[in-house]
């Protein structure tokens, strides 16, 4: 690939960027080297090492060479194909013609557009939506690695403590409870004050001297 085929295939690439209808349409020798493929712009990306090899390159794509494109009225392009011709050209020859028309060539194009898809990184495939099926195989889908969310624990009820054998109301659990706070009464097996056996809750008199416990 030389410098004009280069230059030929960069201008396709900045019209269809710009849009598309421009590769169809003619436009000014001026607009090419002043607007769409300035040397200062493009000089790097061209490998263009003077701007005389730019020049050069312009001159063969509008003297028609490679059938790249055309120039309207004929008579400035036969006058540039003539300049293309000589021993020593110059260069910037169509600047003096500012004014004429340029045409792209709808073939070159379209070689130049396949070529740029065809070497173009393929585009991602886009996941297929779920359809009614989705959820009768998601059971054999593989397990993910994603983390999942902890789940707010359960507020668990409140253990409920011993009652009291009076009034029948829950005792406190987190600290001993003789009496209980809501009647007042003894919770736990009171002492026989006579022998010190122990007397449960309800009994009269002790089990072991026969002491009543309205005594004490």
């Amino acid at each position: 690939m030389d410098d004009l085929d280069r230059l030929f295939r960069k201008l396709v690439d900045i019209l269809a960027t710009e849009d598309p209808q421009r590769l169809a349409a003619p436009f000014q020798i001026s607009e090419l080297y002043q607007s769409i493929l300035p040397y200062r712009t493009y000089r790097k990306q061209l490998g263009f090492e003077s701007n005389e090899d730019y020049e050069m390159a312009l001159l063969r794509l509008l003297a028609g060479e490679s059938n790249y494109a055309t120039v309207e009225p004929d008579e400035v392009k036969e006058q540039l194909v003539l300049e293309a011709q000589e021993k020593n050209p110059n260069p910037g020859a169509f600047r003096e013609f500012a004014a004429a028309r340029v045409k792209l060539s709808e073939t070159a194009v379209r070689s130049v557009r396949s070529a740029a898809r065809a070497f173009a990184p393929p585009t991602p495939p886009v996941a297929p939506k779920p359809g009614p099926q989705a959820d009768q195989w998601a059971q054999f889908a593989p397990p993910t690695d994603e983390p999942t969310e902890p789940q707010p624990a359960e507020a668990s009820s409140p253990k409920r403590g011993p009652s009291c054998a009076s009034c029948n109301e829950s005792l406190p659990t987190n600290r001993p409870v003789a009496y209980c706070p809501f009647c007042g009464k003894q919770t736990g097996p009171a002492k026989c004050p006579s022998c010190g056996e122990e007397i449960e809750v309800g009994w009269s008199f002790c089990v072991t001297c026969g002491r009543s416990n309205s005594d004490s």
